[in-house]
C-alpha cells in the first residue's frame, strides 16, 4: 500500500489539525458534501488510509458511509482506534472481538483519555488502562477500591483517588500536596489551532 493519499504522506495527514483535513478532504472527496465545518467535531486520518470524521451529532462517517452513531470522541493509540460512546462503552474500530477495553460494551463510570493513555473506571471499581507509554495492555486489577480518577495539568499525569490518597496511576508516587489541583470532569486542548488534539479529556 503506496503511504500517500490525497498526493500528501500519511504522516503528514495524521499530523494535520482539524482545519486542514476538513480542507484537503472537501477539495478531494464528496465525504463532506452538505456538511459546514461547524457541524463537524473531529476529523481524523488512519494508518489504513480510512478517513474518520465525527459529526457533533453523534454520528462517526467513515470514507463516506456513516458507520456508528452516539460516539463522542475518536482515541488512537498508534494503529489501535477506540471510539467513546455517549454511554461511555469503548469499541475498538478494528478489532470488534477485543474485550479488554469494550469488556463486553461495559458502561463505565469514568474516561479519561490523553495523547498516549486510555484509562476507565468501572463500577466495580477497578481501573482499565491501554497505553501508548508502556508496553501491551495492562489490567489494573491491583487498583481496587479506586473512588476516582482525575487529571493533574501541572505534571500532566492521570491520578487515582483511593482512600483519601491521591496516587499517579503509572509511577509510584503519592502526592500530598493539598494545595495541587485535581481536574476530576472536563477537557483541555493543545492549543486553539490544533483543535484536533486533547491533551486530556475526562467523561
Amino acid at each position: 500500500m503506496e503511504d500517500k493519499l490525497f498526493g500528501k504522506d500519511i504522516t503528514e495527514l495524521y499530523e494535520m489539525n482539524i482545519k486542514e483535513l476538513y480542507k484537503i478532504i472537501k477539495e478531494n472527496t464528496n465525504y463532506l458534501n452538505n456538511l459546514g465545518f461547524d457541524e463537524v467535531n473531529e476529523i481524523k486520518v488512519t494508518w489504513y488510509h480510512d478517513i474518520l470524521i465525527l459529526l457533533k451529532n453523534g454520528n462517526l462517517i467513515m470514507n463516506g458511509e456513516i458507520q456508528y452513531q452516539d460516539i463522542i470522541n475518536l482515541v488512537f493509540d498508534g494503529n489501535v482506534i477506540y471510539l467513546i460512546t455517549k454511554n461511555k462503552t469503548i469499541i475498538n474500530l478494528y478489532d470488534k472481538e477485543e474485550t479488554f477495553m469494550n469488556n463486553n460494551d461495559y458502561k463505565y463510570k469514568k474516561i479519561i483519555f490523553t495523547p498516549l493513555e486510555l484509562v476507565a473506571l468501572t463500577y466495580d471499581n477497578v481501573i482499565k488502562l491501554r497505553a501508548t507509554i508502556v508496553e501491551g495492555e495492562i489490567d489494573y486489577t491491583k487498583y481496587t477500591n479506586v473512588n476516582d480518577i482525575g487529571y493533574i495539568e501541572e505534571n500532566n499525569e492521570i491520578v487515582i483517588i483511593q482512600n483519601n490518597k491521591v496516587l499517579s496511576l503509572l509511577y509510584d508516587k503519592e502526592y500530598t500536596d493539598k494545595d495541587i489541583n485535581i481536574v476530576l470532569i472536563g477537557e483541555k486542548h493543545y492549543n486553539n489551532d490544533n483543535l484536533n488534539y486533547y491533551e486530556y479529556k475526562i467523561i
